[in-house]
C-alpha cells in the first residue's frame, strides 16, 4: 500500500446510472440557480441606483430586500450542496442518494421566496377590482392556496425522501408545485383581465401603456408557472423510491427562487419605464392639477393618471 497521502485509495462506487439519476438533476438545478442569481444581483443594483429604492416606502424596501436576501440564502445553500457532492469521495449508492442537512433546509428558502413574491402579485392584482369586496375575496382565496403551498413546503422539509416517507415527500412536492403554478396563473390571468377591462380605446397613449402592462402580467407569471408545472408532472410520473429517476423533477423547480426574484424586480423596473413613457419624468403619481407638466407639448392633455397609478403601485 502506498504511503503517499495523495495516492488513489480503493473505494466502493455506485453504478454510474445511480449517480446520474440521484445527483445529475440536482447539480443542474443548483448551477442554474447560481447563474440566475447573477441576474437578480444586477436587477437589484438597478433597483437601488435608478431611483426606485429611494421613492419606495420603508415597508416596500424591506420587502424587496427580504426577497432578495432569501433568494441569496438559497443560492448559498445551493452552492454549498454543489460543492459537497462534487468534492465528496463517498461515492457509494447511499452516499449519492442520501440528502444532507443543508438540502433539507432548502425547501424552506425556496418556498418562502415564492410565497413572498406571490403575495405581492396577489396584493397588486386585488387592488384593481372596482369593488373592494371582490378584491378582498380574491386576496383571501389566493392566500388560502398559498398557505396550502407553504404547508406542502413544510411537509417536504420534515420528511426524509426515502423508504416509506418517499411517497409522502413526492406528494408534498406535487402539492406545492401545483399550487404555485395555480397561483402564478391566477395572478397573471386575473391581472390581464382587469387591465383589459380598463382599455377604453379613447386615449392611445393610456391604452398603449395598459397593453404593455397586460403583456408584462403574462410574462411575469408564465416562466414560474411553466417550470412548476413541469416539476409537478414529473413528480407525478416517477417512482419516488427509485435511485434512477426520483430526482428528475428537481431539475425544474430548485431554481424557482431566482425566477420569482427576477419577476419581482423586472416588474418594478418595467412599471417605472411605462410610467416614464406616460409622464416624461421619473416621478410617479405627481400629476399637477393645472397640467403644467405638459406645457409646451402642444396643449395635449395627459392620460388619466388613475389607470396607470394604481397598476404600478407596489
Amino acid at each position: 500500500m502506498s504511503s503517499d497521502p495523495d495516492a488513489d485509495v480503493p473505494g466502493t462506487l455506485a453504478p454510474e446510472r445511480v449517480a446520474i439519476g440521484s445527483l445529475g438533476p440536482f447539480i443542474m438545478a443548483w448551477n442554474t440557480q447560481i447563474l440566475l442569481t447573477g441576474i437578480t444581483i444586477c436587477l437589484f443594483i438597478q433597483y437601488i441606483f435608478r431611483g426606485r429604492f429611494s421613492r419606495d416606502s420603508f415597508y416596500s424596501r424591506v420587502f424587496v430586500i427580504a426577497v432578495f436576501l432569501t433568494n441569496l440564502t438559497n443560492t448559498a445553500l445551493a452552492w454549498e450542496s454543489s460543492w459537497h457532492f462534487t468534492t465528496s469521495q463517498d461515492r457509494t449508492t447511499e452516499g449519492v442518494w442520501n440528502y444532507t442537512k443543508v438540502e433539507c433546509v432548502m425547501p424552506l428558502t425556496i418556498g418562502l421566496t415564492g410565497v413572498l413574491v406571490q403575495c405581492w402579485f396577489a396584493r397588486r392584482t386585488s387592488r384593481l377590482f372596482k369593488k373592494r369586496a371582490f378584491g378582498w375575496g380574491y386576496l383571501i382565496g389566493v392566500g388560502l392556496v398559498i398557505l396550502a403551498a407553504l404547508a406542502a413546503v413544510n411537509l417536504i422539509d420534515a420528511l426524509e425522501p426515502d423508504d416509506a416517507a418517499g411517497a409522502l415527500y413526492v406528494y408534498g412536492a406535487e402539492l406545492w408545485l401545483w399550487t404555485s403554478a395555480f397561483v402564478d396563473v391566477a395572478n397573471s390571468g386575473t391581472l390581464w383581465v382587469l387591465l383589459k377591462l380598463r382599455v377604453a380605446n379613447f386615449n392611445t397613449r393610456t391604452d398603449g401603456a395598459i397593453k404593455k402592462l397586460m403583456k408584462l402580467a403574462i410574462e411575469t407569471g408564465s416562466y414560474t408557472a411553466l417550470f412548476a408545472t413541469l416539476g409537478a408532472i414529473l413528480s407525478l410520473s416517477v417512482n419516488p423510491n427509485s435511485v434512477y429517476v426520483s430526482g428528475v423533477n428537481n431539475t425544474f423547480w430548485l431554481f424557482l427562487p431566482s425566477l420569482y426574484t427576477i419577476n419581482l424586480l423586472t416588474t418594478l423596473d418595467s412599471s417605472d419605464r411605462i410610467a416614464d413613457s406616460m409622464t416624461g419624468t421619473r416621478t410617479l403619481n405627481t400629476w399637477p392639477a393645472d397640467n403644467s407638466a405638459l406645457a409646451g407639448s402642444g396643449g395635449r392633455q395627459p392620460a388619466a393618471p388613475l389607470n396607470v397609478g394604481i397598476m404600478i403601485e407596489v
